[in-house]
């Protein structure tokens, strides 16, 4: 779980942020000079570190630089298991594919009132998907504030990201590539947190598998491909993973469904790679399942059709 704030330009961050800047920096085995020098003085430093001081923005990532972390990593060192919000998303999204609208009901009324408006934000989330599953025709069923909290958000963080996976599937075609970009981007920048959440690879993987799977539904074959390549490339700078890997030779082969030249060895090579699947996560193995046999039914009145 992580949380990052987007601080506008030139703000402040704040105060509290010092003493775990300083718990870092003691870890390294950084002195106080190499640090402050030419950013601070050594007298606001020290209060900084004390939790006496808050800090521009610009300052503070200065100072990040300074002992070689990145924000993102030292938001979720900072945060840890501490702040919710990002358990609280996928508690709304776990009732909702459990078909639980008691647990949304409750969700939203625990956060309708916080003094934190992400929680507030959550609320709605968790009574809009309330009321779709008890399919009341009186509330108000639209996604327009999700889509408008996603359009506000400039440079995503994790919480959009899984945010926008949970969603996908009803995001307008337009929409979705553009956060599509916004979710790459934040994973292609994001090295620092690849080495301390665990959870970066699950999520990686999914944003690809549903964005691609979608894709091709709407019989985008073209959007498909640089959406894999674009994949291979950034796999490759992050890191190693296996599901990874395997989730980019499922989803390569699945875009080789639509080939009639390729079908026959797409169809082989998917078999496999499912098996495997049951081995290394038995929830991609279901997914993986269900995607293939949508695919090649998809895929088999196109290639009769090309060959009358």
């Amino acid at each position: 779980m992580i949380w990052v704030i987007n601080y506008p330009k030139n703000t402040e961050v704040h105060q509290l942020i010092g003493l775990t800047f300083r718990k870092i920096r003691m870890q390294k085995n950084i002195s106080q000079k190499e640090v402050y020098t030419g950013i601070v003085s050594r007298s606001f430093f020290q209060k900084f570190e004390k939790g006496l001081h808050s800090i521009s923005v610009e300052k503070f990532q200065e100072l990040l630089n300074r002992i070689n972390v990145s924000y993102d990593e030292f938001m979720y060192k900072h945060h840890g298991k501490l702040f919710t919000t990002d358990d609280f998303l996928v508690t709304i999204f776990n009732a909702y594919w459990n078909q639980d609208p008691h647990s949304l009901t409750n969700l939203h009324n625990k956060l309708r009132f916080s003094s934190n408006q992400t929680e507030v934000f959550l609320s709605r989330v968790a009574l809009l998907f309330k009321l779709i599953l008890s399919k009341e025709s009186d509330g108000d069923l639209s996604f327009d504030f999700i889509f408008n909290y996603l359009d506000r958000i400039s440079s995503w963080t994790f919480f959009e990201t899984k945010l926008f996976n949970n969603i996908m599937s009803i995001v307008p075609s337009k929409k979705r590539n553009q956060y599509f970009k916004k979710a790459q981007f934040f994973f292609d920048n994001s090295k620092g947190l690849a080495a301390v959440n665990s959870e970066f690879a699950n999520w990686y993987s999914h944003l690809y598998v549903n964005f691609i799977h979608l894709t091709l539904e709407e019989k985008e074959l073209n959007r498909a491909k640089i959406a894999i390549e674009d994949m291979r490339i950034s796999r490759q700078n992050l890191y190693t993973s296996e599901r990874n890997e395997l989730a980019y030779l499922f989803l390569k082969n699945l875009i080789r469904l639509y080939d009639k030249e390729e079908r026959d060895q797409a169809i082989e090579a998917l078999k496999k790679i499912t098996d495997l699947s049951q081995i290394v996560n038995k929830l991609n193995n279901e997914t993986y399942s269900k995607l293939v046999t949508t695919h090649q039914e998809k895929t088999e009145p196109l290639h009769a059709k090309s060959e009358n």
